[in-house]
């Protein structure tokens, strides 16, 4: 799988001479900078999954293409290209970046409850129901992401749709404790996005998803008492008391329309949803801590606190989340212009993979300890230390790429 090197995987340079040689900035135009299209990467998923599901009726196909397909592509090609002050200008603001964030929360929805549907109104093999279901919540998982763009960015519209996005998936809250308790605690034993040192995944989920939503309570009482002004936080204005009743009242209205069975099928994709977004925040700061100066009180948020990641089809599969550094450092920038930063830390694997990944404890904190080391030692990873790394990954994408081929054999032979 990629190697830990900031190289390209061809040239075999190492991380500073292929910085230096593309100087990380092109003038003009170049395709990768100013094009949009890449980014409709993610409909790719959506019209593979409707016509493997309902044609095909294999699902396993497009699991395959996203889990071992993308990080093989990424594999042959890497993203270092940030844009020049001139180009940051011409491309802040442009419209042409904001049509995919649109029209693919769209197609979100049109997907969920289409699949919701056509699983409720029909009956399949019993094989087919969990490959059904996974690919549906985990696009609708990555989806988060650009709700996540939506509501990062200024103006009540952008902040509205991001926020409603993120109804259908019950987890409105992540409006609230992203934006106002992950950016100012991440990296810190308080924030609930942060994974620890040694915490696996399945140790992570519960905690996250539970602490999230205390904390964006806490976000929004205080943010009525101390800054409204109101007596008690239960007042119509408190946005998660809304929130909350929307978890109960969506699930309602699917019932309804679709019957028991729908219900079933729709909770089910809103848990696969919640659980890869989740997992992508267990990533994205794994073990990465702030050092604490004071009673409550940490240094300030730097490029330091999150793990990158240069793997081009990750990147544009999930609209450059893996320049995750930039980001956080200012939240406001659009995707289209956030900049690789040499000093982040930097993933030995794109986010795609480490998705993969992160399910296995033992590898992932083998893996995750020599980067990490790397990283406190200010260095590169040595090449036995990348071959140990690629060696586990490789297992464990073999070990995937024979069962997706057993459940798409047992899947066709069931039909």
């Amino acid at each position: 799988m990629p190697q830990n090197s900031k190289s390209d995987t061809n040239e075999g340079a190492n991380t500073s001479q292929n910085v230096s040689m593309q100087a990380h900035q092109l003038k003009g135009k170049p395709f990768a900078l100013y094009s949009s299209i890449p980014y409709y990467f993610l409909l790719i998923f959506y019209v593979m999954a409707f016509v493997c599901i309902s044609y095909y009726k294999n699902p396993y196909w497009v699991i395959a293409f996203a889990f071992l397909g993308v990080p093989v592509a990424d594999f042959f090609s890497h993203d270092w290209l940030n844009p020049t002050q001139e180009q940051f200008k011409e491309l802040e603001n442009s419209i042409w970046f904001k049509i995919p964030l649109i029209t693919l929360t769209i197609i979100d929805t049109v997907f969920v409850f289409w699949l919701v549907s056509y699983l409720s109104e029909n009956s399949f093999p019993a094989v087919f129901y969990p490959g059904a279901i996974y690919i549906g919540g985990a696009i609708s998982g990555s989806n988060f992401l650009i709700a996540h763009e939506l509501f990062h960015k200024k103006g009540k519209f952008n902040q509205i749709m991001g926020s409603l996005t993120m109804a259908k998936n019950l987890y409105m809250h992540f409006y609230i404790e992203h934006n106002f308790g992950h950016h100012k605690n991440v990296a810190t034993p308080v924030d609930p996005a942060s994974s620890r040192y040694g915490e696996s995944l399945f140790q992570y989920l519960p905690r996250t998803v539970i602490g999230s939503y205390k904390s964006a309570w806490n976000i929004e009482c205080r943010r009525l008492t101390r800054l409204r002004g109101y007596k008690t936080p239960w007042v119509p204005q408190n946005k998660m008391i809304w929130f909350t009743i929307n978890k109960f009242v969506f699930p309602l209205g699917v019932w309804l329309k679709f019957g028991f069975k729908g219900l079933v099928v729709y909770l089910l994709i809103v848990v696969v949803s919640i659980i890869t977004l989740e997992t992508i925040n267990y990533i994205e700061h794994y073990a990465l801590e702030r050092k604490q100066i004071g009673p409550n009180e940490y240094e300030r948020v730097t490029i330091m606190h999150s793990w990158n990641a240069p793997q081009r089809f990750s990147n544009y599969l999930l609209f450059k989340l893996q320049r995750h550094s930039d980001h956080h450092e200012n939240s406001y920038k659009a995707y289209q212009v956030l900049s690789s930063k040499d000093e982040s830390p930097m993933l030995p694997h794109g986010y795609t993979l480490c998705l993969i990944l992160a399910n296995f404890p033992k590898v992932w904190f083998r893996m995750m300890d020599r980067s990490l080391a790397a990283h406190r030692e200010k260095r590169e990873l040595t090449q036995e230390e990348r071959k140990q790394s690629d060696y586990e990954s490789w297992m464990i994408f073999s070990l995937l790429a024979v069962i997706f081929s057993v459940l798409c054999v047992i899947n066709i032979y069931s039909n």
